[in-house]
C-alpha cells in the first residue's frame, strides 16, 4: 500500500511541471514578460529595473525562466546589442544545487 501511494505521489511530482509549462497563459503575465523584454532589449538598465520592480519579479527570475524570441533573456540581450543589460542580468553566482534542480517552468514570449 505504501509503495503505491509513494508511486502516485512521485507521478503527480513529475508531472506538475510539464502541465504547468503547457497551461495557457493569463494576459497579465503574458503583458508583464513582453515588457520585460521590451526592456531588455532597451539597453537601459533603469528601464529594466523600472519594470522588475512593477511587475514583482527579479533579475534571477528572469534568468532562469524567461525565454525571448526563443533564446535566453541573456542571450536575447546579446543578440541586441544590449549590452548593459546583459551585465545586470548575468550578475550573480550560480550554485551547483540550481543546476541539478528539476527543470523549472520557463515562459516564452515572442516581440518584434
Amino acid at each position: 500500500m505504501k509503495f503505491i501511494t509513494r508511486s502516485i505521489i512521485t507521478l503527480a511530482a513529475i508531472t506538475a511541471p510539464l502541465s504547468i509549462s503547457h497551461a495557457k497563459m493569463d494576459t497579465h503575465l503574458h503583458q508583464a514578460l513582453v515588457e520585460t523584454c521590451i526592456a531588455v532589449k532597451s539597453n537601459k538598465p533603469l528601464k529594466l529595473r523600472t519594470e522588475l520592480k512593477e511587475y514583482r519579479l527579479t533579475v534571477d527570475t528572469i534568468r532562469e525562466k524567461l525565454v525571448c524570441n526563443g533564446e535566453s533573456v541573456y542571450q536575447f540581450a546579446l543578440t541586441h546589442n544590449a549590452n548593459r543589460t546583459a551585465g545586470m542580468i548575468n550578475k550573480g553566482n550560480v550554485s551547483i544545487s540550481e543546476m541539478a534542480s528539476v527543470t523549472q517552468p520557463t515562459y516564452s514570449v515572442w516581440i518584434n
